[in-house]
């Protein structure tokens, strides 16, 4: 394939991005991988690069649509929260995806990029198929494999053997698609999220000085000077742990305090009920504050923290790790094989527990004996800085679209 300035293709690379959530609102993987392309965009040329978005909305979501894509096209978005609403959507997302390849979806397209999985995803997978177009398939999450999900597995298993190359953003996605799907493991680049290091990196002393400000805000101003500050980042969702953060501070000393951010979502009222009548309970009055919004800016909060404490059971690598440990901030991470020994170096970059609130605590303590450092930052830096990791996501999509059917 001849390649322009070492990177693009002489005529342009043309991709259809396909992920289940893209912003405006609070999508982590869609909001990542939006950045990426407009990274490599700039990197690039617009030229060399250009792509359109397939994605949902989000019930209530609203907002601009952000500059990049040529073009934003958005499922149809099913008002059911049953444990059926999966299956509920099935027949209006794909025949939406028929409407839109009718109106010339595909036209032009070079390889489509699949992040996540709904039913559009299986509907779009097939339907390249068919036009010969090959199918780039990202797995982000533990679901996307196939492997984890009682009812939609089967169909996410058929859109990823429908797919011809892979990204894995850690280790065990990959060995959890090869077990479940039967993929040719050579076929798999395995490479985490990119962090945007301009953005999260270390603190200055103003700065660092500014975001504890801001954060004491949230305790009433009760913030003292010798405060151990613990932050977890995340939608407010079981599988997040966040519960078990609060329970965690039942054993950490008295000076040590909590600050919990992200979304809460209709479908988990009552975890985020339950969460907020923990932090009220007498006994932890004043430890534990709640910002319960997307935070469009959380290097401002990772600024302010001593340790990130991370417990999420589902997630397929964690971000949230990625981009504390670029701002120098050591991670408690509850075991996750695979995942969070393969970002956090137990002594080093911060602590790895069990799932027990004591066992968290006990964490968190020891990782506050390795302070926010420049040096942290530098050396998380250059394992998850952004250019190497969007070049390689660029020469996958170059040679995915390369890729005879």
């Amino acid at each position: 394939m001849i390649r322009s300035q070492g990177l693009g293709r002489q005529s342009g690379l043309s991709v259809l991005l396909a992920v289940t959530g893209y912003p405006p609102g609070f999508s982590g993987a869609g909001t990542r991988l939006h950045a990426q392309y407009c990274r490599l965009q700039n990197l690039l040329s617009p030229a060399a690069l250009r792509w359109s978005v397939m994605t949902k909305r989000e019930i209530g979501e609203a907002g601009d649509a952000p500059k990049g894509p040529e073009r934003i096209r958005y499922a149809p978005t099913v008002r059911n929260l049953s444990r059926m609403s999966t299956l509920a959507s099935a027949i209006p997302e794909m025949r939406w995806v028929a409407r839109e390849i009718a109106d010339g979806l595909l036209n032009n397209v070079d390889v489509v990029h699949l992040a996540g999985w709904s039913w559009f995803s299986l509907a779009l997978a097939r339907a390249a198929r068919r036009a010969s177009i090959p199918v780039l398939r990202e797995f982000t999450s533990q679901g996307d494999t196939g492997s984890a999900s009682r009812v939609g597995g089967y169909f996410i298993r058929r859109t990823n053997r429908a797919a011809d190359r892979f990204v894995a953003i850690s280790p065990p996605l990959k060995d959890r698609a090869v077990a479940a799907c039967g993929l040719d493991p050579e076929r798999i680049l395995v490479r985490p999220n990119p962090v945007d290091v301009s953005r999260f990196c270390f603190p200055g002393i103003t700065e660092r000085a500014a975001a504890r400000a801001s954060l004491a805000s949230y305790f009433q101003g009760d913030l003292p000077a010798d405060a151990v500050l613990v932050g977890m980042i995340g939608r407010l969702r079981p599988l997040k742990g966040q519960q078990l953060l609060i329970n965690a501070f039942d054993y950490l000393p008295a000076r040590f305090r909590g600050v919990i951010v992200g979304p809460p979502y209709s479908a988990d009222d009552a975890y985020y009920r339950g969460l907020m009548a923990a932090v009220r309970e007498p006994h932890r009055s004043g430890r534990v504050a709640v910002i319960d919004r997307y935070v469009a800016r959380p290097e401002a909060i990772y600024a302010g923290l001593d340790v990130l404490a991370f417990a999420s059971v589902g997630d397929g690598l964690g971000n949230v790790m990625l981009e504390a440990l670029c701002c120098g901030v050591p991670v408690a991470a509850v075991a996750n094989p695979g995942i969070t020994d393969w970002v956090v170096t137990d002594g080093v970059s911060g602590a790895i527990c069990s799932a027990e609130p004591a066992c968290l605590a006990r964490a968190i303590e020891r990782t506050t004996s390795l302070p926010v450092s420049q040096t942290l930052a530098d050396t998380a830096a250059a394992c998850f800085g952004s250019e190497a990791i969007d070049r390689a996501l660029f020469d996958a999509l170059e040679v995915c679209a390369a890729q005879l059917r």
